[in-house]
């Protein structure tokens, strides 16, 4: 595990992911995933938590809707050509397979969301997080780091607790204020 961060968002949220016992994640997950051409990817998260042994993505922006590495790698290279060689920040966001809501969802998928969570900086507007849930991605917010972690301790020691901000689920939605939390 190193210290190097694939992203200013990362570095910048990296002390209060050390605070609750994460530690930077440099290697790849425990798992070889397919996209939904078959093509094969390996996967990093951006952080560890070894107490629970709970991998984290962190994302600061929404995830974008490319489906396959395929259809990323076409449209990052259709970019790099219209832009004179080169990316924008924007680009990656948008057209990037790290940053795709469906390669996210696949890891979830297959590891499970008590050990692979996403984390996003800051609440996600409601038609984002729909388009997510539709996916079946399971997610959270940087603020409920704390309590997601504390539930997954004391769930694992094989206490009866449970994990809810708001309505039914662990993935809440404030119809009131358009955004999870």
């Amino acid at each position: 595990m190193t210290k190097q961060y694939d992203s200013k968002a990362e570095a910048e949220a990296a002390p209060l992911f050390e605070r609750y016992g994460c530690i930077r994640c440099d290697s790849f997950l425990p798992a070889t995933f397919l996209d939904k051409e078959g093509a094969e990817f390996r996967a990093k998260a951006d952080f560890y938590h070894p107490a629970t042994g709970i991998y984290i993505e962190y994302k600061s922006a929404v995830l974008n809707s490319t489906t396959t590495k395929r259809t990323a790698a076409n449209k990052l290279e259709s970019q790099r050509r219209y832009r004179g060689g080169t990316l924008a920040k924007i680009d990656e966001l948008k057209y990037s397979w790290s940053h795709s809501a469906y390669k996210q969802g696949l890891v979830q998928e297959e590891l499970g969301p008590d050990n692979f969570i996403i984390i996003f900086k800051d609440a996600i507007a409601g038609p984002d997080m729909d388009r997510y849930l539709k996916r079946g991605i399971v997610a959270i917010t940087l603020k409920s780091l704390p309590t997601w972690l504390a539930y997954q301790q004391l769930s694992r020691k094989g206490l009866a607790v449970g994990f809810k901000l708001i309505g039914d689920s662990p993935l809440t939605y404030n119809r009131e204020h358009q955004a999870y939390v």
